[in-house]
């Protein structure tokens, strides 16, 4: 039987190789640094961070994972098991995502934005496991479509209802509040300050990462209990 390492360098090694994953990571952190130095409003690195950076690192990694048919079942065959090519596949984009995170965090140290880093890590997390969800769909063109969807569209539909809220001076309300912390924790705890989620930090980012440990789970049993079609 194929160890867990063993399956997660087989997914590791379909990821972007390092001259082609470096850019793109830098480009993002190079993108968010610029905001922290030369923009006065934090908005200026929050929103951009959420509606599209972040996404974006987390979409060209989690794309990486996708199977069509065929290959899923080689894999399982392969692996010799249900449970360790799902568990391989959560640990491969976790670790796929870790130089982001490190990246990001060498970054808040260096420009004094410490307690930005627990929202970006928030962030990362909920695309990612919104990113392994799509994986489900099937095919890998489909599994792209529906990771693209979730990953960048439904962050960028919780970020402008934000502004519409901020725009009208109004506030959320919390059960509306926990929602958008769940699918954009940055741009969410930005407007908080502005008094247009309603939900604390505290409370939202809570909500946020544990739903986003419950998509993760999700994934993990459902992919247990695919059907494939010889």
């Amino acid at each position: 039987m194929v160890s867990l390492g063993a399956s997660v360098r087989w997914y590791l090694k379909g990821l972007f190789p390092p001259p082609v994953y470096v850019p793109v990571v830098s480009l993002a952190v190079l993108a968010q640094a610029y905001a922290l130095a030369y923009l006065k409003d934090a908005g200026e690195f929050s929103v951009p961070s959420q509606m599209l950076l972040i996404p974006f690192v987390v979409l060209i990694v989690g794309s990486q994972l996708s199977r069509n048919m065929l290959t899923t079942v080689f894999e399982i065959s392969l692996l010799r098991s249900w449970r360790r090519t799902a568990l391989s596949k959560l640990v491969a984009l976790c670790t796929g995502l870790i130089p982001f995170t490190v990246a990001e965090a060498i970054l808040l140290i260096a420009t004094k934005n410490t307690p930005l880093f627990v929202p970006v890590g928030a962030s990362i997390m909920v695309c990612a496991s919104f990113s392994i969800l799509a994986l489900l769909s099937g095919s890998q063109l489909t599994a792209f479509v529906v990771s693209m969807f979730l990953v960048l569209f439904v962050p960028i539909a919780a970020v402008v209802l934000i502004e519409n809220y901020a725009s009208l001076g109004i506030s959320s309300g919390v059960p509306m509040g926990m929602v958008l912390y769940s699918l954009a924790p940055l741009a969410s705890l930005q407007y908080h300050r502005v008094g247009a989620v309603s939900v604390g930090p505290l409370a939202g980012l809570l909500t946020a990462f544990a739903l986003a440990v419950v998509m993760l789970a999700a994934y993990f049993f459902a992919f247990q209990r695919q059907e494939f079609k010889p």
